[in-house]
């Protein structure tokens, strides 16, 4: 953890951090009620910081392994992201599903995690493995897109 991470725990809400984590500086995270997992290896925070937070006993949010969020955005109410998924840039993600996959250094980019990048707001949205939504406004707007799209395949 780096100076300035702050973790609260509020009405029987509870942290869990994952082995591994690089929590860094405006990294907060704030469990009212609901838990709030982050797998192992995840990044959270680069590039501007980064809130999650609930605020009920009925919400939650889980980060699974190797996730990476970064450049100021937040999760709030209730969220899933898998293994490798992304969050890049300020981003207000509520009620979300972000999915599974290899981390951004898997060679193959449609196997891995879901994406969600750009600035803006982005509510109650499923984003598959290997996909990404890149929007400056409101993401429902915006085209789902297969990662090869902004990244080519690594060559052997």
């Amino acid at each position: 953890m780096w100076p300035g991470t702050i973790l609260q725990e509020h009405g029987g809400g509870r942290i869990r951090i994952g082995e591994g984590c690089t929590l860094y500086t405006a990294t907060r995270m704030v469990a009212t009620g609901g838990p709030i997992d982050v797998g192992a290896g995840c990044a959270s925070g680069e590039e501007g910081g980064f809130t999650l937070k609930t605020e009920s006993p009925d919400q939650s949010i889980h980060i699974g392994n190797g996730a990476r969020l970064l450049g100021g955005g937040s999760l709030t109410l209730d969220n899933r992201l898998g293994d490798g998924a992304l969050i890049l840039g300020p981003i207000r993600v509520q009620n979300c599903i972000v999915g599974s996959g290899g981390t951004y250094r898997d060679p193959e980019p449609d196997l891995r995690g879901g994406v969600l990048k750009g600035g803006g707001v982005a509510r109650g949205l499923d984003v598959p493995t290997g996909m990404v939504i890149q929007a400056f406004g409101l993401f429902s707007e915006a085209l789902l897109r297969q990662q090869s799209w902004f990244h080519t395949t690594t060559e052997t």
